[in-house]
């Protein structure tokens, strides 16, 4: 090995350890070290387009991968890292031609197949993936990944049996794996398969009891069923597990008012409202529960703003006329010294 390699190789070490720490400035220095040493390499490229694609500064990523590629047109990592960037940017021709490049190169790699399938999914042309995937699948039989792609391609052209048998092929091969269970348990309920999804659903748990997906599923089940209890609990552990997913905010919510926990009800209502507060029925949930806390004034707001941004909801105004009633009553009451 001459002094160059050595340099050139010592130059990538380091930038790798930099990049290793966050160091993304650090390591960008030592890699360009190792490309103005010797600019017909493609590893100092690929990897300064790692780190900017890490800083989100894909139009610079694009460029370095794109010169390691000039450098060395036959190693197949940069076309990889630059479908990974096409993809983010949207720029699926290039993509698609990286793609078609890869598999030119090394015609018997099941990832080549399966990407330029990723690629098919993203532009919904789900027949051309099924059939990139099925080649993935050949080539790979053992691939749970390649099964739940072609899973969800299948889904999409209504082939729900089909995508079941995958899905079951991939659980066969992974009995272990939590989210294959997941997305069964998914399948099952489009199936009308209550009891096996809800089968799933229980053993994805068992198999990581960090699945929020699974907790989610689990949950709307139970609150489905009217076990209110047993649905808020699920919705916690998803909540507490990180999910900031404001309709799950707002089914806890409805758990808490039918268990009588107003106030929480309030202010899980109120957390799905910061969430997302372009749905009218949040409002109207967390009206609903000011209204069993006597909080008719800021129930009625509410009720108002609900209505005002679905006005032919004939529930939303049912109720707000209820509310005027007994806010009349309550008027009533009081002027006649009598009290709720």
């Amino acid at each position: 090995m001459n002094s160059n390699t050595k340099n050139y190789q010592y130059y990538i070490d380091s930038g790798n350890e930099k990049l290793l720490n966050d160091d993304y400035d650090g390591a960008m220095d030592y890699y360009a070290k190792a490309a103005a040493l010797d600019p017909n390499r493609a590893e100092a490229y690929e990897s300064m387009g790692v780190v900017c694609y890490f800083s989100n500064d894909d139009l610079k990523a694009l460029h370095y991968v794109s010169k390691a590629i000039e450098a060395e047109p036959l190693k197949t990592r940069a076309y990889e890292l630059r479908i990974l960037i096409c993809t983010k940017m949207k720029h699926y021709e290039l993509a698609f031609s990286d793609s078609n490049r890869l598999i030119g190169l090394e015609p018997h790699n099941p990832d080549h197949y399966k990407s330029r399938g990723g690629l098919h999914f993203s532009l919904k042309n789900y027949q051309q993936a099924i059939d990139d995937l099925t080649e993935a699948i050949r080539l790979k039989p053992d691939d749970t990944s390649a099964y739940c792609e072609r899973a969800r391609a299948k889904e999409r052209v209504f082939n729900n049996i089909s995508a079941y048998n995958d899905l079951s092929a991939a659980v066969e091969l992974d009995p272990e794996d939590a989210y294959i269970r997941v997305k069964r348990a998914e399948l099952f309920e489009k199936l009308g398969d209550y009891v096996r999804a809800f089968d799933d659903y229980d053993l994805a748990l068992e198999l990581d009891t960090e699945c929020t997906d699974a907790y989610i599923g689990r949950g709307l089940f139970h609150f489905i069923a009217g076990q209110y209890e047993a649905a808020g609990s699920d919705f916690t552990h998803a909540i507490d597990l990180g999910e900031e997913y404001a309709d799950i905010f707002n089914k806890r919510g409805l758990c808490r008012e039918f268990t009588q926990d107003y106030i929480g009800a309030v202010n899980d209502h109120t957390h799905a409202i910061e969430l997302d507060p372009d749905v009218a029925d949040y409002y109207f949930d967390r009206g609903q529960a000011k209204v069993e806390l006597i909080d008719f004034q800021s129930a009625l707001e509410d009720f108002d703003k609900a209505i005002s941004m679905d006005p032919d909801n004939s529930e939303f105004e049912y109720y707000r006329q209820e509310l005027l009633e007994l806010m009349e009553q309550r008027n009533n009451d009081i002027r006649d010294g009598k009290f709720m």
